[in-house]
C-alpha cells in the first residue's frame, strides 16, 4: 500500500499509515536483533535481559490487574494470551490490562487481547481495557476492537 495517506491520531500525534507500519517494521528487527545477541550469551545470562515481565496483582478473588510488556507483539502476545487462560482457570471473573504504559501493540498482541476478551466472556467474566496513547491505540480503531471494549471507542477516537 504505497503512498497511504489516512491520518492516525490526534492532531498533536499525527502520522500516516506507512510511517506506523516503518516504525513496527524497525520495532520488529530491534527485538530481534536483541534476542539474537541475548541468545549468544552465555547459557546463565541468556535472556536476562531482555524477558519482558507480566505483572499481576489480584484485588481480589476474582478480580485481576494485568500490567502488560511495553511492547505486545508476536514474542510477547502468546504469554500474555498464556497468562489470560491461567487467570480464567484460576476463576478470574474481571480482568483489568492496564495499557498505559504499552508503547507498541501490534497484530500478534491485538490478537492475544480480544483471545483473553473471548475467553473471559465465554465464562461469564469482562475483560477490561486502560488504554495506552492514541497512537498505540489506533490498531483498535483499525480493527474495530474499539467498539468490543465498552467506552474504549469513546476515548479511542
Amino acid at each position: 500500500m504505497e503512498g497511504d495517506q489516512r491520518r492516525l491520531g490526534h492532531a498533536d500525534e499525527l502520522c500516516d499509515l506507512d510511517s506506523l507500519r516503518e516504525v513496527w517494521a524497525h520495532a520488529r528487527i530491534v527485538r530481534q536483533r536483541s534476542f539474537l545477541e541475548s541468545q549468544a550469551l552465555d547459557p546463565e545470562h541468556r535472556r536476562a535481559d531482555t524477558t519482558p515481565t507480566f505483572e499481576v496483582v489480584p484485588l481480589s478473588a476474582d478480580i485481576f490487574a494485568v500490567r502488560p510488556p511495553a511492547v505486545l507483539d508476536a514474542f510477547t502476545g502468546p504469554e500474555l494470551s498464556e497468562l489470560l487462560s491461567d487467570l480464567v482457570e484460576l476463576g478470574a471473573r474481571r480482568v483489568i490490562l492496564d495499557l498505559s504504559g504499552a508503547t507498541l501493540i501490534d497484530s500478534s498482541g491485538l490478537g492475544a487481547i480480544f483471545s483473553g476478551h473471548l475467553q473471559l466472556r465465554a465464562d461469564g467474566g469482562t475483560l477490561e481495557l486502560v488504554p495506552a496513547g492514541p497512537a498505540v491505540m489506533r490498531g483498535f480503531e483499525l480493527t474495530g476492537l474499539d467498539r468490543v471494549f465498552a467506552g474504549l471507542e469513546r476515548r479511542v477516537s
